[in-house]
């Protein structure tokens, strides 16, 4: 098994089209408190990547801020994970990006700046309210993807599966 670093990008579409050259990309897909993420299962349609396998991971945000902020900056998905934190903070003005690496950076390089990232992102040095989310059990279902079709499996009647069913209709009324 191989360990890669992992690559930041802007936006999903961006993680699908390196991830269509690179053989391989990480897909968030779910959130317990969100729900599915439509424009992202619109993306799996776009691709030629294949689902392999997915991971839960449990996600924490946290608030990031220098003093006296004006601006919070919020990737759109996030946004509604933290609603309640929000609420409270109605004087500073919510700037959505596309991602929570460019809430991060937005920030770093706002002196007015404030964000709401995945704890991860936290550094030492920087201004922090923890635990931000709208409720302390919040987990994200990712799904890994590949350019390679995943084998098929033999049905055994023991072990649970997961279907996804995705309904087109043929004329749009």
């Amino acid at each position: 098994q191989q360990e890669l670093p992992p690559i930041y990008l802007q936006s999903m579409k961006q993680v699908i089209d390196q991830g269509e050259s690179l053989g391989y990309a990480i897909l968030p897909i779910e959130n317990t408190l969100e729900g599915y993420v439509q424009s992202h299962m619109d993306l799996l349609f776009s691709t030629n990547l294949h689902i392999d396998s997915e991971i839960k991971l449990e996600i924490q945000f946290d608030y990031i801020y220098k003093p006296n902020p004006k601006r919070i900056y919020v990737q759109y998905v996030t946004k509604n994970q933290c609603l309640n934190f929000l609420e409270n903070h109605l004087d500073e003005t919510i700037v959505l990006t596309e991602s929570n690496v460019e809430s991060y950076e937005k920030y770093l390089n706002d002196p007015e700046g404030a964000a709401i990232v995945p704890r991860h992102l936290v550094k030492p040095i920087d201004l922090v309210i923890k635990g931000v989310s709208n409720e302390a059990d919040n987990h994200t279902r990712f799904l890994i993807l590949n350019n390679q079709p995943s084998s098929l499996k033999l049905y055994n009647k023991y072990e649970p599966y997961k279907v996804s069913i995705v309904i087109t209709p043929k004329e749009d009324r």
